[in-house]
């Protein structure tokens, strides 16, 4: 019984590394997020948006979280940060993660107001 239980294991972990390594396969021929557009004052980048939706459309959830945070982003319960400083800006890229799994995306700059000449 033992001896069943153990390959049982063995299978179940060899699948799970063959699913993973199709979904890794999967993300590597899917297009990178876009980090290049400029935000609206509401926070709409279409760039970065589209980019998210051609990443991850259909992408596990489990798979998606794993994706952004190699890639720097922080996550909570129903979104994902990357913060990123430029100069006295920073720059916030943020995938909002809605009940049903999908994915949103929006960029955020705030910049501290500049010294004063004397």
């Amino acid at each position: 019984m033992k001896q069943i239980a153990s390959i049982g294991l063995c299978l179940a972990l060899a699948v799970s590394a063959l699913a993973t390594k199709a979904m890794a396969q999967t993300l590597a021929n899917r297009p990178a997020l876009d980090f290049t557009g400029a935000p609206s004052p509401t926070g709409e980048d279409p760039v970065f948006s589209r980019s998210v939706a051609a990443r991850f459309a259909g992408v596990p959830l489990a798979q998606v979280l794993t994706d952004i945070r190699a890639q720097g982003f922080e996550c909570a319960s129903d979104y994902c940060t990357r913060t990123v400083m430029e100069d006295a800006c920073a720059n916030a890229w943020t995938i909002d993660i809605a009940a049903d799994h999908t994915l949103s995306g929006r960029h955020s700059r705030l910049c501290m107001g500049a010294a004063e000449d004397e």
